[in-house]
């Protein structure tokens, strides 16, 4: 990854990307309500969710940043993965209740023996039933809602792409007081691709129950946890219920260890991600062409306007040049005045000439800009 920019003001606090590692216990929305507590900041989203008991990459986008999820969402997420031969469970990982179990040590052997080679088969395309226990809506629903209520909904198959394996070990573990084996890969996967579903797959092309025993995501797109920019070492704790809210057996809040009160908790917990953040500009997964005097600057200021222009004007061409081929979306980043547009290339149809579509407008230092201007108008 290349060298990460600063703003050009402001300590890029209210805008950017952070990339955490999620410890095990908290859901992927409680790192996204921490961040927004820490910051300060109410635009905060992450780009896929990882489940409680799994760990790693999160990648969270904060303020206008936020515009970018659902393309940072898209990219391909890689995965150390470790599955359970032996059992099965209703959720598909080992923090459901058993479904069906088996003991048999020579048919165990002979399954772990046979699963490399049966996992490295399943790189390609595949399509698999979502977990019961999932975030998929059934009418309007969250399947796992539904799941929890006592109802069975029906999730038709879904395309899923393993477009790697790689590092497979094999090794055995007790579970439950039975010693049942194991094996373990790191798995390139595309956007949609449930691991507990490939679990259950591996299970039946295996012909014994099989469940997803732990899950670390170590990359999504182009960013790791090796990154420089990480945050790491994050703990968690428990919270008590608080009245008026429903009622959870546990309330989880990523925190770190040693702090004091609130207050004191929010100033290190902002102290430690302010450095981390990655820069608007930075975070964006497409090609860049910077505003400079080579481009017709009237033509630019109806892209940072929302307005749409044809391929065919002299001024488009000259913007074309810049991208490369094949890219069908790309970003202006005009970087004096802190802004950025995504444009997406639309063919011709039969209303209209191919044409340059501004896709997403950021605007990511007004904040800090607002906080200029107040200063600038304070009595000396």
């Amino acid at each position: 990854m290349g060298r990460r920019r600063k703003s050009r003001r402001g300590s890029g606090r209210t805008h950017g990307l952070l990339l955490i590692d999620k410890p095990r216990g908290p859901t992927s929305h409680d790192v996204v309500g921490w961040v927004r507590w820490a910051l300060g900041v109410e635009r905060v989203g992450h780009c896929g969710t990882l489940d409680p008991a799994a760990t790693g990459l999160l990648v969270v986008c904060v303020g206008e940043s936020t515009k970018l999820v659902e393309y940072l969402t898209a990219a391909q997420k890689c995965y150390r993965a470790r599955f359970l031969l032996g059992v099965s469970t209703s959720t598909g990982d080992m923090q459901g209740d058993p479904v069906a179990t088996i003991v048999d040590a020579e048919t165990l052997a002979g399954a772990k023996k046979r699963a490399p080679g049966v996992l490295a088969d399943m790189a390609g395309a595949l399509s698999l039933p979502p977990p019961v226990y999932s975030a998929v809506r059934v009418d309007g629903v969250r399947a796992y809602e539904l799941a929890r209520r006592g109802e069975a909904p029906e999730l038709g198959c879904r395309p899923m792409d393993i477009v790697s394996i790689s590092s497979v070990g094999l090794g055995t573990s007790v579970e439950r007081g039975v010693e049942m084996p194991w094996i373990e890969a790191t798995i390139l996967v595309s956007k949609g691709s449930y691991l507990r579903s490939i679990a259950v797959e591996l299970g039946r092309r295996l012909g014994v129950p099989c469940c997803l025993y732990s899950l670390h995501r170590t990359a999504s797109g182009d960013h790791r946890l090796s990154d420089s920019e990480a945050v790491l070492g994050l703990g968690a704790m428990v919270l008590p219920d608080r009245p008026g809210m429903e009622s959870r057996a546990a309330r989880w809040r990523i925190d770190f260890e040693g702090m004091g009160g609130d207050e004191q908790r929010k100033e290190v917990a902002r102290a430690r991600l302010d450095p981390k953040m990655v820069g608007v500009v930075d975070s964006v997964p497409f090609s860049k062409v910077m505003v400079d005097g080579d481009l017709d600057r009237s033509t630019l200021a109806r892209l940072f306007q929302g307005q749409r222009i044809s391929m065919d004007d002299r001024a488009a061409s000259s913007l074309i040049a810049r991208v490369p081929a094949g890219c069908d979306r790309f970003a202006l980043v005009d970087d004096t005045a802190d802004q950025l547009v995504i444009i997406r290339r639309d063919p011709a149809g039969e209303m209209h000439r191919a044409r340059l579509s501004p896709d997403k407008i950021l605007r990511y230092c007004a904040s800090d800009l607002e906080e200029n201007e107040q200063e600038a108008r304070r009595p000396e």
